[in-house]
């Protein structure tokens, strides 16, 4: 594995790729400012790396609302720079996106050349940074992801199966649907795609779909727990800003990838209830 700069190195799919990619350089935003250009020359030109994978980003999606500008410099404006940099030193870049950049009013799964309708400015900063990085001349790769779970962090597996466990009931909001997404078959999915050179947009993902309240019913019959379920609603939440209802990632692309590099290793693709009981079991060594 060749030398890679890895920005967002200690959020969720950032600490996987740590895990498993060797020679990764993880800065933190405190050694690196990825809103300082001259900051991120100076870092590249002592380091030369030969890739970079940005997963830096401001993710709080009702934070985007109240500082729209922050968001837009960090999800959009960063990473059409970073990609520019890339460029100059002719490196490959992997920018990684999110489902949040559709409107969620499809009721198919959603292709990677289908048109974006982000509903909020997290999904409108995210697309802008999309723009940005395919049009600044680099071999990028934009991954889109959504859903994840895994890590030492906080997720909605953990939130859930905490409460349970807890005998407390579990807040679940009702009207969204997706697709839940292990880190750790993402980072596998990325590596092949990494080692077959791809560029464009790539979606990434386990298979299937599924609504919170199921997943988190799920969650309870793999515990052999009785949950109780709240309905409730983002508002009901404290969280205003909209969200896609309906945004199911089509994974054929990447599926036909590993069907054709490393047809043994498809478990990469397992469907999500399958990655959730994996990540489930790792839970309770924990």
């Amino acid at each position: 594995m060749a030398r890679i700069l890895l920005l967002g190195g200690s959020g969720r799919l950032g600490s996987a790729l740590r895990l498993v990619w060797d020679d990764v350089v993880a800065p933190s935003s405190s050694e690196l400012d990825l809103t300082n250009e001259d900051d991120l020359a100076r870092y590249m030109d002592q380091l030369e790396p030969e890739g970079i994978i940005n997963c830096a980003g401001l993710t709080d999606v009702d934070g985007c609302e109240r500082d729209p500008q922050r968001a837009d410099e960090l999800n959009g404006y960063a990473p059409g720079r970073l990609a520019r940099r890339a460029a100059r030193a002719g490196v490959r870049f992997v920018h990684i996106s999110t489902d949040y950049v559709f409107s969620g009013h499809e009721r198919r799964q959603l292709l990677e050349d289908d048109s974006l309708a982000p509903v909020n400015r997290y999904g409108q900063s995210k697309a802008r940074g999309e723009g940005l990085v395919l049009d600044s001349g680099v071999q990028a790769l934009v991954a889109r992801v959504q859903w994840l779970f895994g890590g030492i962090k906080s997720d909605f597996v953990r939130f859930v199966r905490a409460r349970l466990v807890a005998g407390q009931d579990v807040p679940v909001v009702q009207d969204q649907i997706g697709v839940p997404s292990y880190t750790m078959d993402l980072v596998s999915q990325l590596s092949v795609a990494w080692d077959a050179g791809f560029e464009g947009i790539l979606h990434l993902g386990n298979t299937g779909e599924v609504s919170r309240e199921d997943q988190a019913q799920l969650i309870a019959d793999e515990l052999g727990c009785t949950g109780h379920f709240r309905p409730v609603t983002w508002l009901d939440l404290g969280r205003s800003a909209a969200r896609p209802r309906r945004s199911v990632l089509d994974t054929t692309r990447i599926r036909d990838l590993v069907a054709a590099r490393v047809p043994q290793a498809m478990d990469m693709l397992a469907p999500w209830q399958d990655a959730q009981r994996r990540y489930l079991k790792q839970l309770e060594q924990e």
